[in-house]
């Protein structure tokens, strides 16, 4: 007889809700009946295994009465649904932290914690970078002064190490991870990269920086067109030969921001 599906050998929690779903099918009780106990539409289910919704967090607690989760399961949902589906950082780094301290999830999930650890300090991705540019040295001072003092001696050792343990060097594999892991790490990618941006306005002279910006209104189709023509932008813009005797390190960025919120976000 088929077993329960166990979550701790889950690292997405809509697919251990589809395997959850298959498993009471086979016992001969449908979704439509499943979703009415827990209280919920059989739609709104499907819409969230779509990813067209996200699991609301208030049923949380009656999927994990009806399939008997203990409290250490039940942790692990809950936790594997913030760090998925949280629009706030806070929430996505503690759900993360509490999902690192199950032994399972950090034996099981080792590439997602090494690209946690890898994208979520931009020195990191640089370093990386540096290491297909002629000339490249694996020694933290050299690395120092290339990235004009951004980082400290003890800050590029422990990048060094970590790029070096991990194959990361001289390697331009794809680094792969869960997608809740992926924008946990990139919010802390984004934050110091764009402090650099920020402070290069007083610290790097205009021949050797360029930050445009334009602010105008837009329907919701003309935002879409603005960011389909940014990613072709970013697109040709990464298409450009490379070769190793390139000798600065850039980092691009093409942004938009709402500036006001339209009527829905209003406060009453």
């Amino acid at each position: 007889m088929q077993n329960l599906p166990r979550i701790y050998n889950y690292y997405d929690y809509r697919e251990f809700l589809r395997d959850v779903f298959m498993y009471f099918k086979n016992q001969k009780i449908s979704i439509r009946t499943l979703s009415k106990d827990i209280g919920v539409s059989n739609a709104y289910f499907s819409m969230i295994l779509g990813h067209k919704r996200n699991l609301d967090i208030k049923y949380i607690e009656n999927i994990a009465d009806y399939i008997k989760l203990n409290k250490s399961e039940r942790n692990y949902f809950k936790n594997l649904v913030l760090l998925a589906d949280s629009e706030s950082s806070e929430i996505r780094s503690q759900a993360y932290k509490e999902l690192s301290r199950f032994k399972s999830y950090n034996k099981n999930k080792k590439e997602d914690v090494i690209s946690h650890k890898y994208i979520k300090h931009w020195y990191y991705v640089a370093i990386r970078e540096l290491s297909f540019m002629e000339g490249f040295q694996k020694d933290p001072v050299w690395i120092r002064r290339k990235l004009a003092n951004k980082v400290t001696k003890k800050q590029a050792s422990e990048a060094l190490s970590f790029l070096d343990k991990n194959k990361l060097l001289f390697n331009d594999q794809v680094v792969n991870c869960n997608e809740g892991i992926y924008k946990l790490a990139l919010t802390g990618f984004h934050k110091e990269m764009l402090k650099i941006v920020s402070d290069s306005i007083e610290t790097v002279s205009r021949d050797k920086r360029l930050i445009l910006g334009h602010t105008r209104a837009f329907t919701k189709k003309g935002y879409e067109e603005a960011c389909a023509i940014m990613q072709e932008a970013l697109e040709r813009i990464n298409s450009i030969e490379f070769t190793p005797q390139d000798n600065d390190l850039y980092h691009i960025y093409l942004t938009a921001v709402p500036l006001t919120l339209n009527n829905e976000e209003n406060d009453e």
